[in-house]
């Protein structure tokens, strides 16, 4: 039998032949992989790894399995990085930079730095070697950065990682088990990783009077079985509680200890799979590759193309050569080139030619003469006669040597441009291309003997002026032919040039297309036979990944401190309370002095404005708001408040519903619960949106139907629960319920009747209750129910304070940021700071720092998402039910500290507002009558004149509130709605490239095809994009609501200011106006067909994102949308200023018919004064009664 050595270098071999294999490709993830992996056999290193949540305990988890606290650990997320735990001869780490070198740290440096680098997101691997570890050598123990990161890098990290895993331990937290996230991880873990392992820990958080634990433990096998995750085991540990029942502390770590033992089995056989998961990962890679090139290229090859692809490569030549010669000046130097060659080459002068041409030079000369007397007349005619003869002969060797191919040439220069027609061809045919007689005698000699050598001279000089007599008579048509291309070309040139693009974005996809297919077929070949030339060069990459190990640790350099890390910013948690604002009239004064003013003429307006704020301030009701994620702790936070188990507890998820807890009332007792089922038209939008658009249904029944014989496929727990529970409730569906407090609890914590529900109302009798509070706990933050945030949006602006809870050990997620960041952009707009965020469970913070070090983090994350200076409080949900339960004054559960502060809010922050308005009012109301009469005494002494003066007061005021100017008000509105849209698209693209980063990451396109990968990708970008618009014109539309309402405001205060100029007595209660009309906003983007043609700039992975080829696509993604985005804004901008002008209109028309009824009636009041003097007696009386009042308020 081989040794162990033997088959681990087989297994080496094996490695560096995949390696070269694969090297040819674009797949430089696996590659990455295999290097690791060929580093992890050449160190003979067994790896345990452990993955997992953010804070869920996997560095605790090590630690306790080590016996030692190396790891960092804290409830705040620590890990950013990968981190590896082995045996060494010394205490030190070496810490990998991305983009630096790696360095080594002391035990000193690492207890000052190590925690820091952790968090870095510039570091890619901490090694850590403890000297006194009880681990054995070649063990090694990583933790990964938490699963649930929004952080790409820290993604890739955890992924391009756990391949090296021969064992996997998945650590979850017991309050985030059962999420989607977790489902979706482990399945796809379960394929890549030898040895799977679940890990439930913290489960000293169980309560068993809200489940049994047994429930739990079948609960969590059975939905990780639903979504085909079977892993070889699931645990359910706590390392706080040791002694804990059902605590699988110990099975985890005698597993360890056994597979310790059975280390370097293991090992050869994980190796054997590894290898095994890597080469099938590059075949899906290869053939996902061939696959997607030949979709690229059918999408842009016609059915022609396709079954002759060379064809495309001609016609793309042609179409370069036609782009190229039709440029005017190329396609005239190609010409003139052709017909200089052409001339050059012609045979002008034969034999036959040459001697008429001699014979013509002759006749040229002084001394020819014909004839024995050498007659004038018959020289002459000779000399005709060898004109006639030469010109004839010349002529008919021009036009066989040159100019039937110099037409020839000048109608190819146009066929090969595609330009030739049949007009060309009739003035390139009608062109005179015959030489005269003037060329030959332009080449006369004057004054020479005739000999063998003068007759050649003057051939040539024939045959040089001939070539340039051809030059001149072409070049004239070569410059026609020159104009109408410069005409022409542009256009040309354009169409042309698409065409050359498209034709190389075809042959483009054809040579991906064949190449992803020779290298399949290459690789295949290669794995079934590998060569001797392969096995060569595997030896040799062996010998490389050897001498890399040995130069990678002579690269690490001493540690010399590090700049960039940042270290958590303390905050100083705002729990002040604020003082009490002294009001002059007391709610029971204000009741007094109404009683006296109630009668009197002119003041009935007053009145009823008094008795209107003092009956809302004596009845007064608090809508109180929770939120929160999926088992923040919401519903137990809830229970502490009332003091009793009023909502039901579950560490499994429930369906999203709202549920409002109202003080009793005469027609609802406490205990009492209506149920508000869904419509059926909301059933089934939910149901449709489950189907995720694979099919529609048209009723309720009819879904049940169709999903019933599906059940057993069906992963999604909605429609599962849907299922379980139509035969019991498809009665109740689109009514109201009334139903007792277990009925009730059924309903919130039974999945298969809340999926049925929207609202529960539920009338519960407590301390908190009794003073006027309805505690409303809404859906979780990372529902993503469109009604949802329409209801959520609604609570956050008008509920009387908003509670935000978040758990002690879980980090932000996508959902919480969002809806964080709407909190912040609403937050500086509310008159009061009404907002409370809570840290719940701090009871598990280990001690004083670590639970300070908790609310820093979270005040820091709130921070970020623009909420400053948090009223932050840290509660334990159950110490504090229990000590109300048991009348515990030793409070250690931080919600008496969070109650008095809350308190505090209700009864004097909200309630004192309402006072002061009050006690202005009564004052302003007060001083009034004093003017009152003090006028009325004094116009009694010119009776006849105030009379007449109160007339032309009458019709002044008359006049003045005719028209309600809304001219005045409505171009400011413009501006106003025009200016908050244009922020709005500002701030959406400063988000832009943080929504094309989460959409566009590396595991995305690693996991999926690229098709999918792009497709989805601009989907979820696209719907990033969409929620931002939604969430940003929700805000839009409170900031104009709030606008016009400061705005009519401002308005009745000036209209006062004159109408007390006019007339120092008037006293005008204010006008209530009401809220603009709500309004829904539908996104942009709902089509994604604009913008698929991006996917261009996507060639590969490795392309994309390394060689940052992201970028373009990024840029043109961001151009292209943000046209769309411009007129989405420019309709909705259209929209608001509609629904806001007419709501501006009606609003100032009653502010001033009710200003004019006032000052009508107050001046009706002073007439009537002053025609019956004794009618103002009973204004005295008020006054007297009011003065001995106020005196007694004032002692």
């Amino acid at each position: 039998m081989r040794s162990f050595e033997e088959r681990l270098s087989n297994q080496l071999e094996a490695t560096a032949s995949l390696a070269t294999l694969i090297q040819p490709s674009t797949d430089q993830l696996r590659l990455d992989k295999l290097d690791k992996f060929a580093s992890k056999l050449l160190k003979r290193e067994f790896t345990i790894a452990f993955a997992g949540h953010f804070s869920a305990g996997k560095s605790s988890m090590i630690n306790a399995l080590t016996g030692e606290s190396v790891l960092p650990t804290s409830p705040i997320p620590t890990s950013a990085n990968i981190v590896t735990l082995q045996q060494g001869e010394t205490d030190s780490a070496i810490v990998h930079f991305h983009e630096q070198p790696s360095v080594r740290l002391t035990a000193t440096e690492q207890e000052e730095h190590l925690q820091s680098l952790g968090k870095s997101g510039d570091v890619r691997q901490i090694d850590l070697t403890h000297a006194a570890s009880a681990l054995p050598p070649g063990l090694v123990l990583m933790d990964t950065p938490g699963v649930d990161s929004v952080d790409d890098a820290h993604r890739v990290s955890t992924e391009s990682a756990l391949h090296l895993a021969d064992i996997l331990f998945y650590v979850m937290d017991y309050n985030h088990v059962q999420s989607e996230l977790n489902f979706m991880v482990t399945d796809e873990l379960q394929a890549a990783v030898p040895e799977l392992y679940l890990i439930v820990n913290q489960i000293d958080k169980h309560r068993d009077d809200e489940l049994s634990f047994d429930a739990f433990r079948r609960s969590v096998h059975a939905s990780f079985a639903e979504h085909g995750v079977v892993p070889k085991g699931i645990f359910f540990t706590s390392l706080r509680d040791p002694a804990h029942p059902h605590n699988d502390f110990t099975e985890v770590e005698q597993l360890v200890k056994q597979s310790i033992r059975d280390a370097q089995p293991k090992l050869l056989t994980s190796a054997a799979l590894t290898l095994e998961s890597l080469h099938q990962e590059h075949t899906r890679y290869l053939t996902r590759l061939v696959s997607e090139t030949y979709e690229t290229m059918a999408e842009q090859l016609n059915d022609t193309e396709r079954r002759d692809p060379a064809k495309i490569e001609t016609e793309l030549a042609r179409v370069s050569q036609q782009l190229e010669a039709r440029q005017p000046d190329r396609w005239v130097q190609t010409f003139s080139l052709h017909r200089d060659q052409l001339l050059k080459n012609a045979t002008l002068m034969p034999f036959e030619l040459r001697e008429k041409m001699r014979r013509f030079l002759e006749s040229r000369q002084r001394d020819f003469k014909i004839g024995l007397f050498r007659s004038a007349k018959k020289t002459e005619a000779a000399q005709a006669e060898i004109v006639q003869d030469v010109l004839r002969a010349y002529q008919t060797v021009t036009a066989s040597e040159i100019s039937l191919h110099l037409r020839n040439l000048m109608k190819q220069s146009l066929r090969d441009l595609g330009l030739l027609q049949d007009t060309h061809i009739v003035a390139i045919d009608q062109l005179s291309l015959d030489p005269p007689l003037s060329v030959l005698e332009s080449a006369l000699p004057t004054g020479i003997t005739i000999t063998g050598e003068s007759v050649l001279q003057f051939t040539n000089r024939v045959a040089e002026q001939t070539q340039a007599w051809f030059v001149k008579e072409t070049n004239a048509w070569r410059e026609l032919i020159r104009q109408e291309l410069t005409a022409t070309f542009p256009k040309e040139q354009a169409e042309l040039l698409q065409q050359q693009t498209l034709l190389q974005h075809k042959w483009n996809s054809v040579q991906a297309w064949q190449q992803a297919t020779v290298a399949l077929e290459r690789y295949e070949h290669g794995v079934a036979s590998p060569s001797d030339q392969q096995l060569e060069q595997a030896r040799t990459q062996v010998s490389i990944w050897e001498e890399q190990l040995i130069q990678q640790e002579a690269a690490i350099v001493s540690f010399t401190g590090y700049e960039s890390v940042i270290e958590t910013t303390a905050f100083e948690i705002a729990t002040t309370i604020s003082e009490q604002q002294a009001v002059r009239y007391a709610p029971e004064d204000v009741a007094q002095i109404r009683q006296h003013l109630n009668g009197l003429q002119g003041f009935e307006d007053a009145v009823a404005y008094l008795n209107d704020k003092l009956d809302r301030l004596t009845h007064q009701s608090f809508t109180i708001a929770l939120f929160g994620a999926f088992s923040a702790g919401k519903s137990s936070f809830c229970n502490a408040l009332l003091g009793d188990k009023v909502l039901p507890v579950s560490p499994n998820p429930t369906t999203a519903s709202i549920n409002r807890i109202h003080p009793v009332d005469a027609a609802h007792p406490h205990g009492v619960a209506e149920v508000t089922f869904k419509s059926e038209a909301a059933m089934l939008e939910d149901l449709n949106e489950a189907m995720v658009g694979t099919m529609t249904f048209e009723s309720t029944k009819q879904a049940y139907d169709t999903l019933l014989p599906r059940t057993a496929s069906l992963t999604d727990p909605f429609l599962r629960a849907f299922l379980k529970g139509f035969p019991a409730v498809q009665s109740f569906i689109g009514t109201i319920q009334t139903v007792d407090q277990d009925a009730f609890k059924q309903y919130v914590a039974q999945e298969e009747r809340s999926c049925f529900v929207d609202v529960i109302d539920f009338y519960y009798d407590s301390p908190l209750t009794r003073l006027g509070v309805t505690l409303v706990d809404t859906p979780g933050a990372d529902s993503i129910n469109a009604r949802h945030t329409d209801v959520a949006f609604d609570y956050i602006k008008n509920a009387d304070a908003i509670l935000f809870v978040t758990y002690f050990n879980h980090a932000f997620a996508r959902a919480d940021r969002e809806f964080l960041i709407q909190l912040g952009r609403v937050k500086d707009a509310f008159e009061l700071d009404k907002m409370f965020f809570l840290v719940n469970a701090i009871d598990l913070a280990a001690s004083d720092s670590e639970r300070q070090d908790v609310l820093n983090y979270v005040a820091t994350e709130l921070q970020r998402f623009g909420i400053r200076s948090p009223r932050l409080y840290g509660v334990s949900s159950l110490q504090g039910l229990t000590e109300k339960q048991q009348e515990r004054s030793d409070s250690t559960s931080g919600l008496p500290e969070f109650e008095e502060a809350f308190h505090h809010f209700l009864a004097e922050d909200l309630t004192g507002l309402a006072k002061v308005s009050l006690s202005e009012q009564t004052e302003k109301t007060v001083q009034r009558l004093e003017r009152f009469i003090a006028a009325t005494e004094a116009n009694l002494l010119r009776k006849e004149e105030r009379l007449a003066e109160l007339s032309a007061l009458e019709q002044q005021v008359t006049d003045r509130f005719e028209d309600n100017r809304v001219a005045l008000i409505e171009p400011a509105l413009k501006a106003e709605i025009h200016e908050l849209l244009h922020h709005v698209v500002q701030r959406i693209y400063y988000r832009f490239s943080d929504f094309f980063k989460e959409a566009y990451n590396p595991v995305r396109f690693a996991q999926t095809g690229k098709g999918a990968a792009l497709q989805d990708a601009l989907t979820e970008l696209l719907t990033f994009l969409r929620f931002d618009f939604e969430q940003e014109l929700r805000v839009t539309h409170f900031r104009v609501d709030q606008w016009l309402e400061a705005s009519l405001i401002r308005r009745q205060q000036e209209e006062q200011q004159l109408l007390e100029q006019w007339n120092e007595s008037f006293q005008l209660a204010p006008v209530t106006v009401s809220r603009l009309n709500e309004m829904t906003f539908d996104g942009p983007f709902e089509d994604a067909t604009p913008y698929v043609g991006v996917k261009r700039h996507f060639r590969n992975a490795k392309a994309f994102f390394e060689k940052n080829e992201k970028e373009q696509l990024k840029e043109e993604l961001a151009t292209l949308t943000k046209q769309e985005a411009l007129a989405y804004t420019a309709t909705q901008e259209e929209r608001l200023l509609a629904v806001a002008s007419a709501h501006l209109d009606t609003s100032l028309t009653a502010v001033s018919e009710h200003l004019l009824r006032q000052t009508l009636e107050q001046l009706e009041s002073e007439r009537a004064t002053l025609q019956a003097q004794e009618t103002l007696t009973p204004y005295k009386q008020a006054a007297k009664q009011i003065r001995s009042l106020t005196q007694h308020v004032t002692s």
